[in-house]
């Protein structure tokens, strides 16, 4: 399977990482505006923000601890916070033992091993 995206950004998709080092680094080089994008630090703040929630997002990108992946996209199963088309993208696949999340990824999801660096687990 493929994922095609004709710009990173364009007025149509909003952005919603859950953790802030992709949104700042896109904030500073102007592809997207402060108010576009969240930026939650800390899983007790991620998980009091999903249980919280009542948004849907098109795009997460999920950098944190690698223990508490499977535990963050089991809320976002449960609360049901993803849109029909969405991307997450989880950073550090590589560096780290991740089989067992990658597994539980692939039982959910629609998945791609992105090699590059430290690796992403794309799932769609």
């Amino acid at each position: 399977s493929e994922i095609h995206f004709d710009k990173f950004y364009n007025d149509y998709t909003k952005i919603y990482p859950l953790s802030g080092g992709l949104a700042k680094t896109a904030h500073i080089k102007g592809l997207i505006k402060e108010d576009e994008f969240l930026d939650i630090d800390g899983i007790k703040n991620v998980m009091k923000f999903l249980d919280n929630n009542h948004e849907k997002f098109d795009f997460i990108f999920l950098d944190a601890n690698q223990e508490n992946y499977t535990n963050i996209i089991e809320k976002i199963i449960e609360k049901k916070v993803l849109c029909d088309d969405f991307v997450i993208v989880c950073d550090n696949m590589l560096t780290h033992n991740m089989d067992s999340f990658n597994s539980f990824m692939e039982k959910h999801f629609e998945t791609h091993l992105v090699k590059v660096g430290s690796g992403f687990l794309v799932g769609f």
